[in-house]
């Protein structure tokens, strides 16, 4: 998925909340610690997306998986990707999950 259509689900996905959980920009990057020009310029396409630190904080102020939101946004570091390649799609989701429930980093 290339920037801007990153940028477009991010925004999808903060507009389709329902009333009254809908966020604005500046809500969310409030609750995510960012910059609300910077989450803007992200859904725009105009950034790449962030580092997995921060969309774990994304995903956590949009109440969504943190682990989605990370493949969506190809962020996944090379070496992991590299060294879990030899396993399976269940067991490669199963230990990034238990990475980041432990509170590691991506």
């Amino acid at each position: 998925m290339n920037r801007k259509e990153f940028g477009c689900w991010l925004r999808a996905q903060r507009e389709a909340r329902m009333p009254p959980m809908q966020m604005s920009v500046r809500q969310l990057a409030s609750q995510a610690v960012i910059c609300p020009t910077y989450l803007s310029r992200i859904e725009r396409g105009e950034c790449p997306p962030p580092q997995p630190e921060v969309l774990c904080r994304i995903a956590d102020a949009l109440s969504i998986d943190a682990l989605t939101l990370i493949k969506y946004a190809e962020r996944i570091p090379e070496a992991i990707e590299r060294a879990s390649r030899a396993l399976d799609e269940t067991t490669q989701e199963q230990v990034l999950r238990s990475i980041l429930d432990m509170g590691g980093r991506l």
